[in-house]
């Protein structure tokens, strides 16, 4: 069931392919943490955590390119981040208060299914503004 990278994910600006590609990394990790203990241990709490993290800072990064490209619907997108990021913290905190199997699967279901529609359906369609501004520039590897 793992979420996997397909070449329709590409927007064509490098580092934002480079963070989906993470984010469907965590996920996958999310999930194998998942299966193999049961939904409440350490493990599933340091990934869980550390997926959230991660949407937080790439959901900045790609809001940051998007209004350097001048992408249109910059408000719109910003919007559903922030919807998305609100559920997401909110299961994560319910998970942190009270670990468990059903909390851990709701926290996964909704970042892999809401993250693969949303980069497939609100992502691609920007490469039309990402792409030509992004065209050979020179992005730092994160740290």
């Amino acid at each position: 069931m793992s979420v996997k990278w397909r070449d329709s994910m590409s927007v064509g600006v490098a580092h934002l392919d480079d963070d989906h590609q993470q984010l469907l990394d965590y996920l996958n990790r999310l999930e194998d943490a998942l299966l193999n203990n049961a939904g409440a241990s350490k493990q599933v709490a340091q990934v869980l955590l550390g997926v959230m993290q991660y949407t937080e800072e790439h959901f900045e990064r790609e809001e940051q390119a998007m209004s350097a490209a001048g992408c249109r619907d910059l408000e719109v997108h910003r919007a559903e981040h922030l919807d998305l990021t609100t559920k997401a913290r909110d299961l994560a905190h319910k998970y942190t208060q009270a670990p468990d199997g059903e909390t851990a699967w709701a926290f996964y279901d909704l970042l892999s299914n809401w993250l693969t529609n949303h980069i497939i359906q609100r992502d691609v369609p920007e490469a039309r503004y990402l792409k030509p501004y992004y065209a050979g520039r020179y992005i730092p590897a994160r740290s």
